[in-house]
């Protein structure tokens, strides 16, 4: 048996790897239906772990009311350090949010809200809610602010029940320029490097084999260096032969005029000539 893998044909080393991450995976000794399945998915079948309860408020609650509203204050020294906000909420099943009176978010929740009001669907407690909020003029306060949740139940008698809100501010300077090496479409950006070096393509990767010798011509090679964050200033080839130790090569885009081999000065094309005199000629006899 293997996870994460399946055969593809009649060949048994022919297999297709899955290149993921898996969160879960169960094994059923029947065939599951589309709607079982949905379920399942959605978190029906699922209880709230006991480590995720601090404050258990189920006295208050079942048989009581599908909503309960939590109020938690949260200083501000600066409304304008913020340019946006990360408000992640692990629940079950449903909650709407709001920062000093204005929603920001929602999950399972019905177009018109009361205060008993009931989560539209079930969610799995193992599951985050992840919204980005951009922060707008007078949206924080500076000292004390309030994220306000009226969290959601989806029956009186659903004796699971979860609201963790983790609420993140982000800031990012104008004066900084940086680069997001990992794209995170719909979230937050992830950090930004600032130490990212320049752009490097079209380099040589096939050359002429050099006839070597002491009348051997040097290997031309190029390369497209553009900048990213910083200038370039000097680029460097780095070569070795065989096992030996490297060496480096400056490569130049002063074009013909520079004598290094360029073909055409300021074009971003850089130019190297390796030495291939130390190189031995390839000999070989046919013997009869």
């Amino acid at each position: 048996m293997a996870i994460g893998q399946s055969q593809s044909g009649s060949n048994a080393k022919n297999w297709r790897k899955y290149n993921g991450l898996l969160d879960d995976f169960r094994f059923y000794n029947a065939v599951l239906t589309a709607a079982q399945i949905t379920s399942i998915y959605k978190g029906a079948d699922e209880a709230v772990a006991s480590s995720d309860v601090s404050l258990n408020i189920q006295s208050r609650m079942y048989n009581v009311n599908t909503s309960t509203f939590i109020r938690i204050p949260f200083n501000v020294s600066d409304p304008n350090a913020f340019t946006s906000l990360t408000l992640t909420v692990q629940n079950n099943d449903g909650f709407v949010a709001w920062i000093n009176g204005v929603q920001v978010a929602s999950e399972n929740a019905p177009t018109s809200l009361a205060w008993n009001s009931a989560a539209t669907d079930v969610h799995s407690p193992g599951r985050s809610r992840i919204v980005t909020i951009t922060v707008t003029s007078g949206m924080l306060r500076s000292g004390t602010n309030i994220l306000a949740i009226q969290g959601l139940n989806n029956s009186l008698t659903d004796p699971n029940f979860l609201i963790i809100p983790k609420l993140d501010g982000i800031t990012v300077s104008a004066s900084v320029k940086m680069y997001f090496a990992t794209p995170t479409p719909g979230a937050a950006n992830s950090a930004g490097k600032t130490n990212f070096g320049p752009f490097i393509t079209d380099t040589t990767n096939a050359a002429e084999r050099p006839a070597g010798g002491s009348s051997s011509q040097p290997l031309t090679i190029t390369t497209h260096v553009s900048q990213s964050l910083h200038p370039v200033s000097t680029v460097q080839l780095a070569y070795r032969i065989m096992f030996g130790s490297e060496t480096l090569v400056t490569m130049y885009d002063d074009g013909p005029a520079g004598g290094h081999g360029d073909a055409v000065a300021g074009d971003l094309t850089y130019t190297a000539l390796m030495p291939t005199t130390s190189l031995t000629a390839a000999k070989c006899c046919v013997g009869g």
